[in-house]
């Protein structure tokens, strides 16, 4: 009888309903960028100068997320407007939001000065202004520059797509300046991975082969350089003798986007003197 009477006790208790599964407050990731989703909006930069600075940092900022063959699109189909803004005499509306400076001449400029006051290659002071010449600069004179400040400047080289770029951060803001082929190490003595910075550069420098020692001085046909040697340091990569260089040891379509250095980054002619002059010493360097 007890046991009855507590079993219908406990029918009489009122059981509480399974609580209702909840929709997740948690916002769902973004799915990843691709290359195609920019085309529309790269076909209007090409027609529509207002257009290319916004178009710069929205697609930056993209392919700075991207990976392979993504990123390799991408980049690729960048590279026409970023030579216009970043390697040409051309202005666009905006494009002081992406590091383009007008800079007047002083008493007492040079070329060289005024590299060094915006840390770049006073070379590029040509590509940005037509008929530069340093010999004829006069006070107010204006000039086209792209400035920088220490450490602003990354040079990111992905061996898995054969590809260099280069890289502006400032005020939170990463922006591309150039995207181009490379050739890189061989499998057998592939480019060291990790980050490392430029320490030294070079015109006309001779070359000294990795495998027999023999030394060839500029202007040898031998010396495979180039024209230009953009040393790495050694220290952080674990191996020594690691640069960035031109390249005339075989035809462009032989080597590059390639393996087949003994751990340097070959570059085309052009593409090699840009960043001869983009990446002075101390610019960080980042090989994956």
């Amino acid at each position: 009888m007890l046991a009855a009477l507590f079993a219908c006790a406990l029918s009489a208790v009122a059981v509480p309903a399974a609580p209702r599964p909840q929709a997740s407050t948690t916002p769902a990731a973004s799915p990843a960028p691709r290359a195609a989703d920019f085309g529309p909006r790269l076909a209007q930069a090409m027609q529509d100068r207002a257009a290319v600075v916004p178009f710069l940092l929205d697609a930056g900022a993209a392919l700075e997320r991207m990976q392979g063959r993504e990123r390799q699109i991408l980049g690729d189909s960048l590279e026409p407007l970023l030579q216009r803004v970043y390697f040409s005499a051309e202005r666009f509306p905006g494009d002081e939001l992406v590091g383009v400076r007008v800079h007047e001449v002083k008493k007492g400029d040079t070329g060289g000065r005024i590299g060094e006051r915006h840390r770049f290659g006073h070379g590029l002071l040509a590509r940005w202004n037509a008929k530069y010449d340093e010999r004829r600069l006069s006070v107010g004179q204006k000039l086209k520059v792209v400035a920088f400040a220490r450490g602003e400047l990354q040079l990111v080289v992905d061996r898995g797509i054969y590809r260099l770029s280069a890289w502006r951060d400032a005020e939170g803001v990463r922006t591309p300046l150039l995207f181009t082929p490379v050739g890189v190490g061989a499998s057998d003595s592939p480019t060291p991975l990790g980050s490392t910075t430029v320490v030294e550069r070079v015109r006309n420098p001779s070359w000294t082969h990795p495998t027999t020692k023999v030394t060839y001085a500029h202007g040898d046909p031998r010396n495979i350089l180039g024209g230009i040697w953009i040393e790495l340091d050694a220290k952080p990569l674990g191996k020594s003798g690691i640069g960035l260089h031109g390249y005339t040891g075989a035809p462009t379509k032989d080597w590059l986007e390639q393996p087949g250095s003994h751990g340097c980054v070959r570059l085309q002619a052009t593409d090699c003197d840009r960043v001869f002059h983009l990446a002075l010493e101390g610019t960080r360097v980042l090989l994956r």
